[in-house]
């Protein structure tokens, strides 16, 4: 990955899993908008879950900037598995987190969610 020149951020926190998720979905939206991208594609989850997430994007600004967001089995979408990759190595931490260094350009903490 990185002899392939990736480029990941990196976005975490701590509280109960959805108000974190959340949080997070709003970072990502925004940084997706500052740099330019045009599709989004999130980890299905299960029904209820993806309708939280449907229901949260509805109140950014990805709409207003044409933002496509959509949910994929991680199984049918590369991108997801390097995402899964690097956020496995950042987690663990040592030197996992080492290897992924230079593909890291930014770590997003939003500390504890409530």
């Amino acid at each position: 990955m990185v002899a392939a020149e990736f480029r990941v951020r990196v976005y975490f926190g701590k509280g109960p899993s959805e108000a974190v998720r959340g949080t997070l979905l709003d970072h990502v939206v925004a940084d997706a908008i500052e740099l330019g991208v045009q599709r989004l594609v999130l980890d299905s989850r299960d029904q209820a879950g993806n309708k939280r997430d449907r229901s949260r994007l509805a109140k950014t600004p990805a709409r207003v900037h044409d933002l496509l967001y959509e949910h994929m089995p991680s199984s049918s979408e590369p991108g997801t598995w390097i995402a899964g990759a690097v956020a496995w190595c950042h987690g663990a931490g040592g030197d996992w987190r080492r290897r992924i260094d230079p593909l890291v350009e930014r770590v997003f903490d939003a500390g504890v969610v409530q």
